[in-house]
């Protein structure tokens, strides 16, 4: 089989159950110059069972089995067998569009981009909504420092991985990997060492992806409350600035510190966990300090007064507890809303 144009790369546990709808679907897009990379990532279901079975009906799906050890590490291992030109990953309990591969590849192609991001939808088990996420249409070039953390900063759609298309030979030229000893953002942190490697960024409004949120506990809200994790995402952030951001950079760095750290106490405050728990994990994610910006010349008066506010919760731990919930509640609100408008 000559190079494929395109690598798809999915790491699979325990999800027999589901590898076979994404794979039906891939397999239906009609750009067809692929291989699918299917990494086992030591199941103990019939996961490897199912993905062989699926190789045997189609020579662009290649299943490779190994002992357990994250989603992170099944990646690097779908990295060292990829023959394409181009990287997508996905994740074997979610789904992709009508079109997903071919928009973003079109663009790649046409524009010879370095990182092709486009739009995604959330499709939310727990409160069966469906919410739609299409950015505007934007070319960069050059620096993208600040609008890397402005996109974190606000509607994430630079945050996710499987809305990105990349390029292999940046990845493998610069040995880009993922981190196996984290189990929460390691997503983000490749990506955030990949945006130091361009200079050409392309976003697309296309939705082409579904992601899943499961209506029980996952991995994610387990992993995403533990502090040392939220404290490796800080410094990997950090790293991304250099040694002398600008103010604009500096404020922005810090909304998205302030962000996370709400985000941080709507998750733990939605944890089942004794309140004696979640207060010593709150009060673990406070060991840093994060400035409030001067002005709200570079991050608007809502977020600056957000910090403000946030700034005066974060020194009563239970305060910010109850903070936690009402942020829950109304991001919840806000998503049904959203999606019944959408529908």
């Amino acid at each position: 089989m000559d190079r494929p144009i395109l690598s798809i790369i999915i790491p699979v546990y325990n999800a027999s159950s589901s590898i076979g709808k994404i794979t039906k679907t891939i397999l239906g897009q009609s750009f067809s110059d692929f291989e699918l990379i299917l990494v086992d990532d030591g199941s103990t279901d019939d996961s490897l069972k199912r993905m062989k079975e699926l190789a045997k009906q189609d020579r662009r799906i290649f299943v490779y089995s190994k002992a357990n050890g994250g989603p992170s590490s099944a990646r690097n291992y779908g990295l060292s067998k990829a023959r394409g030109q181009f990287i997508q990953f996905y994740d074997a309990d979610d789904n992709i569009l009508s079109g997903a591969i071919n928009a973003p590849i079109k663009t790649m192609l046409s524009l010879k981009a370095d990182l092709v991001v486009s739009g995604w939808q959330i499709d939310n088990q727990r409160y069966r909504t469906e919410t739609a996420v299409s950015p505007k249409r934007h070319e960069l070039r050059g620096d993208n420092t600040a609008y890397v953390l402005r996109s974190i900063g606000s509607d994430g759609t630079l945050y996710n991985l499987w809305n990105k298309l990349f390029r292999a030979d940046i990845i493998k030229k610069h040995n880009v990997s993922f981190r196996e000893d984290v189990r929460f953002g390691e997503d983000l942190i490749f990506a955030l060492h990949y945006f130091r490697l361009i200079d050409h960024l392309v976003i697309i409004p296309d939705v082409t992806y579904s992601y899943r949120i499961s209506g029980s506990t996952s991995e994610f809200r387990r992993s995403a409350i533990i502090p040392e994790y939220r404290h490796i995402n800080d410094d990997e952030l950090r790293r991304f600035l250099g040694n002398h951001p600008s103010q604009e950079v500096s404020d922005l760095f810090n909304w998205v510190r302030w962000r996370w750290l709400i985000s941080y106490w709507a998750l733990v405050s939605d944890a089942k966990l004794p309140i004696k728990k979640k207060l010593s994990l709150i009060r673990q994610n406070l060991d840093h300090k994060i400035t409030i910006a001067n002005s709200p010349r570079f991050i608007g008066y809502k977020k600056w007064l957000t910090e403000i506010l946030a700034s005066l919760i974060k020194k009563a731990p239970p305060l910010a507890l109850v903070a936690g919930k009402f942020f829950s509640i109304i991001k919840h609100l806000l998503l049904t809303t959203k999606s019944k408008f959408l529908k």
